[in-house]
């Protein structure tokens, strides 16, 4: 595994508009080839422009919906962004947990939410 934290340059891309659906909308980025953390949800930063943003992120693929393609998605625990991402840096702080399936969406959901509870408390000791 890398050492945290890692930090990479990304390109936006488009997502299938699930997370919103769900209440937890997400930035999506391009995987950069040269990313080779293990899958999982991590503690960061999404920076762009001259803005820095909390940041649950979702590295790896979606078993929840039988998706096994990897996706890179940030989620914003501190903002909203109301322009789009053009350019943007994400920073891999924190290892949060593995990659897994939940018995149903609700679930997956209230583990999203202790996810981003321990996310802010790990981010909110950087400054």
């Amino acid at each position: 595994m890398d050492k945290l934290p890692v930090l990479i340059s990304v390109t936006p891309t488009t997502g299938k508009g699930r997370g919103k659906k769900l209440g937890i909308p997400t930035f999506n980025f391009s995987i950069p080839r040269d990313l080779t953390l293990p899958h999982g949800v991590y503690a960061g930063w999404l920076f762009t422009g001259d803005k820095r943003y909390q940041a649950a992120i979702h590295f790896g693929p979606r078993p929840q919906f039988t998706e096994t393609d990897p996706s890179l998605e940030t989620y914003l625990l501190d903002g909203v962004l109301n322009s789009k991402i053009t350019d943007a840096q994400v920073v891999f702080t924190h290892f949060i947990r593995p990659i897994r399936s939940f018995p149903s969406v609700n679930a997956m959901l209230l583990q999203i939410k202790q996810d981003v509870r321990k996310i802010g408390v790990c981010l909110s000791t950087v400054s």
